[in-house]
């Protein structure tokens, strides 16, 4: 007889775009682009190649963030390398609601069929991974990379 046995998921990590991914560059006043953070994407990567004994994908990744939909979707077509990395992604222009409002993490949970204890939420806006813990998901404020580093190492996630 033969088994198959279901991979396991350890954790659903959740990254912000801006401040943790990207960084906004102004042309002028008018209008802005935006750039990769190589500190944030070399972490989504160590993130994205973490596996169990089987060679399994350890983790789940995800984009929670608060964008107008044409403006992601012009980033994303930029950058499909990176975005091809996701396995679910919400913004707030596909929604009535924004992060730090209770209902869109409420949301994303729903969606994704996932229960809030199984994910860390990574931010550079403390009022968002406020919100975030607030639903039960463990918030990683994002201002330091070494730090956000240390916090996924002491999660065992990195």
């Amino acid at each position: 007889m033969n088994f198959v046995t279901k991979k396991k998921i350890s954790t659903n990590i959740i990254f912000d775009i801006g401040g943790v991914l990207f960084q906004s560059m102004y042309k002028d006043q008018n209008s802005k682009y935006y750039v990769p953070l190589e500190r944030g994407i070399e972490m989504l990567k160590k993130c994205h190649i973490q596996q169990d004994e089987q060679g399994n994908k350890l983790h789940n990744l995800y984009v929670l963030s608060n964008w107008k939909s044409p403006n992601f979707h012009a980033l994303t077509q930029g950058h499909a390398a990176i975005f091809d990395l996701f396995d679910g992604i919400v913004i707030s222009g596909n929604l009535e609601f924004a992060k730090p409002d209770r209902r869109i993490y409420e949301h994303f949970l729903k969606h994704y069929q996932l229960e809030a204890q199984t994910c860390v939420f990574i931010d550079d806006l403390f009022e968002n991974v406020e919100a975030a813990n607030y639903v039960g998901m463990r918030g990683i404020h994002c201002l330091d990379f070494d730090v956000v580093e240390q916090k996924l190492s002491a999660l065992n996630v990195l």
